[in-house]
C-alpha cells in the first residue's frame, strides 16, 4: 500500500466521519509519525464508542503510517503489544457494530462482478431472501433490478435500419416516423454507423458531441455494401446470413426485439430511496439478505449525500477490474441479442461492429459503471462521458463507508472477509476464465475496441477500483488480528453450508 493512499485515507476519512475533535487529532499525529506511545491514548479513545467502517480503516492506515514514519520504531519485530490490542479491538467493534446488530445484509451487486456467487453463498450460509434464482436476491418492491441498455436507442436503430439498409437515405428517415430535425439527424447517425468486416481507420474517426460518442464518418454506402455481403457468424451452433434476410423484416418486427433489462426510473415510494425503509421492509417480511444491482437509493437530482446503507444494514460491495467487468458485460449482452433478438440479427449485427453502436445503447455499463453504481440515479443516467473526476472522489468516499469490501482479483482476501467480515463459510470462489459461447460469434473486435476507446471511458473506475483495493487490504489487517485472536467462528456455518465451488457470474 503505497503511503500517498495511505494518507489519502486518513485525510478522506477525518472529512467524513464526524468523530470527536480528539479522537481527529490523534489519527493526525499517528499518520504524521508521532511517537506510538499515542496508540494507547487513541484504543482509550475508542473503547466503548462506535467505531465506524471509516474511521476503523482511517485508524489502520494511520498505524501502518506512524510504522513507516519510525513512530514505533522501523522494525517488524518492534510491532507492539498495543497495536496487537488496538487492531484486534477495531475487530471485535466491527463484530459487535455491524454483524450483531444490524440484522439485514445488503449487497451491492455491481453487474459482472461476482453477485450472482455471492447470492448463492449468502444463501448456502442460512441467509433468507425473497428470491434467489431470478432475481438474483433482489426484492421485488425496491426494484433494484440492473439497468443495462437504453431500450430506446436500441429500438429506434433497428426500426430505422429497416426501413431500408439497401436504400437507406433521408427519405428512409422519414419512412421511420422522424419527424422532429434533431430525430432525423440521429437516425441518419444511425444508418451511417459502420457495418460488417474489419474495423478500418475511416471507422475509428471520432466526433465527440454533447449527446455522446457518434460515428459520422461512415457512408450508407459503405454499410450497405457490407451488409450485403454473404458473412457467415456462429451462434450456439446457429449460422444466420448478414443481409438475406434484412429487406425483409418489418420495422414492427424489429421493434419486437426487446432485451432486457432496459434502463427505467425506480419508483417512487419509501421503500425506493429510505434505507430505514427498506431495512424495515426486509425484517417484515422476516428476510435479512438482498442485492441491489442498480445503484445507490436516492440521488435523483444529484450525487450530494447518496450513501451507502451502512446505519441500518450490514453493506457488502465486490469490484472487478474495469476491463475483465466490461469485457463480461458485452459478452453477456450479445448472448441476450442472439437469443432474443435471432429474427433481427441481419439488422442488429452488422451494427454491433462497431464502438459507437456499444456506447450509444449501453452508455452506463460502457462508461465508469461502478462509479455510476454507487451514486444514484441522476449519475448513473447521466450521459456518455459526463461522469467526472468529482464523481469519482464522491465515489471513493462512499466506498469508505461499506462495511465489508472485496475484489474478484483478490481470492484469499475474498476468502477472509468472508469469513471474518460477514462470519459466512466461504465456498469456493474462482475466477471465471470466460465460456466459449460467450465469444461465439461476438461481431465487437474487444480488445481493439478497448485500447481505441473502452480504457479511457473507464479510466475512473479503474482509479476507483486501486482506491478499492486499498481499503480492502486495510480491512484485511484487522481481520487478520481478530483471526489471530481466535475470534474465526465461520467453520460453525460450514457444516451445513455445502463446500461446492461457485463460478462469478
Amino acid at each position: 500500500m503505497p503511503s500517498a493512499a495511505l494518507e489519502a485515507v486518513v485525510s478522506r476519512a477525518l472529512s467524513l466521519d464526524y468523530t470527536q475533535a480528539d479522537i481527529q487529532q490523534q489519527l493526525t499525529a499517528l499518520s504524521r509519525g508521532a511517537p506510538s506511545g499515542s496508540l494507547g491514548t487513541l484504543a482509550s479513545l475508542l473503547a466503548g464508542g462506535s467505531v465506524t467502517p471509516v474511521l476503523r480503516r482511517a485508524t489502520v492506515a494511520a498505524v501502518i503510517l506512524n510504522f513507516r514514519l519510525g513512530g514505533g520504531g522501523r522494525k517488524a519485530s518492534n510491532v507492539s503489544t498495543e497495536t496487537q490490542a488496538l487492531l484486534q479491538a477495531l475487530y471485535v467493534a466491527h463484530r459487535q457494530q455491524a454483524l450483531a446488530g444490524k440484522e439485514v445484509v445488503e449487497l451491492t451487486h455491481i453487474s459482472k462482478s461476482g453477485g450472482t456467487t455471492l447470492c448463492h453463498i449468502g444463501a448456502r450460509n442460512g441467509l433468507r431472501t425473497e428470491d434467489v434464482g431470478k432475481q438474483n436476491c433482489g426484492v421485488e418492491r425496491f426494484d433494484d433490478g440492473p439497468r443495462w441498455y437504453d431500450s430506446g436507442a436500441q429500438q429506434r436503430m433497428l426500426a430505422f435500419s429497416s426501413a431500408g439498409i439497401r436504400g437507406a437515405n433521408h427519405a428512409a428517415v422519414g419512412e421511420a416516423g422522424c419527424q422532429d430535425p434533431r430525430q432525423r439527424q440521429a437516425a441518419a447517425a444511425w444508418l451511417t454507423v459502420g457495418g460488417g468486416g474489419r474495423r478500418s481507420t475511416q471507422a475509428r474517426q471520432r466526433q465527440f458531441g454533447s449527446s455522446g460518442l457518434t460515428f459520422v464518418d461512415q457512408t450508407a454506402r459503405t454499410m450497405r455494401r457490407r451488409v450485403a455481403g454473404s458473412r457467415q457468424i456462429g451462434l450456439r451452433g446457429m449460422h444466420s446470413t448478414y443481409g438475406t434476410r434484412s429487406t425483409h423484416i418489418t420495422r414492427e418486427e424489429a421493434w419486437s426485439c426487446v432485451l432486457p433489462p432496459a434502463n427505467k426510473p425506480r419508483p417512487e415510494h419509501r421503500e425506493a430511496d429510505s434505507c430505514r425503509a427498506r431495512r424495515e421492509w426486509m425484517v417484515s417480511n422476516r428476510w435479512d439478505y438482498y442485492a441491489n444491482e442498480y445503484t445507490m437509493p436516492g440521488g435523483r437530482v444529484g450525487f450530494e449525500g447518496v450513501r451507502p446503507c451502512t446505519a441500518h444494514m450490514v453493506t457488502v460491495l465486490q469490484v472487478r477490474e474495469p476491463r475483465a467487468r466490461l469485457e463480461s458485460h458485452l459478452k453477456h449482452f450479445w448472448r441476450l441479442v442472439s437469443k432474443d433478438c435471432s429474427h433481427a440479427l441481419p439488422l442488429f449485427a452488422p451494427l454491433l461492429q462497431d464502438v459507437s453502436t456499444w456506447t450509444q445503447i449501453m452508455p452506463a455499463p460502457i462508461n465508469n459503471y461502478a462509479i455510476r453504481s454507487l451514486l444514484g440515479e441522476a449519475v448513473f443516467n447521466a450521459p456518455m462521458g459526463s461522469v467526472g473526476p468529482e464523481h469519482l472522489e464522491a465515489a471513493k468516499g462512499v466506498a469508505l463507508q461499506y462495511d465489508v469490501l472485496m475484489r474478484i482479483e483478490d481470492p484469499p482476501g475474498s476468502e477472509l472477509a468472508m469469513r471474518m467480515g460477514l462470519g459466512w463459510c466461504p465456498l469456493a470462489l474462482r475466477e471465471q476464465a470466460g465460456r466459449p459461447e460467450h465469444d461465439s460469434g461476438m461481431p465487437l473486435d474487444l480488445a481493439g475496441a478497448w485500447a481505441d476507446v473502452f480504457r479511457g471511458l473507464n479510466a475512473l473506475d479503474a482509479a476507483l477500483y486501486e482506491w478499492i483495493g486499498v481499503l480492502a487490504a486495510l480491512d484485511g489487517v484487522v481481520y487478520a488480528a481478530g483471526k489471530s485472536a481466535g475470534m474465526d467462528d465461520s467453520e460453525l456455518r460450514c457444516g451445513a453450508a455445502s463446500t461446492a465451488a461457485w463460478q462469478v457470474k
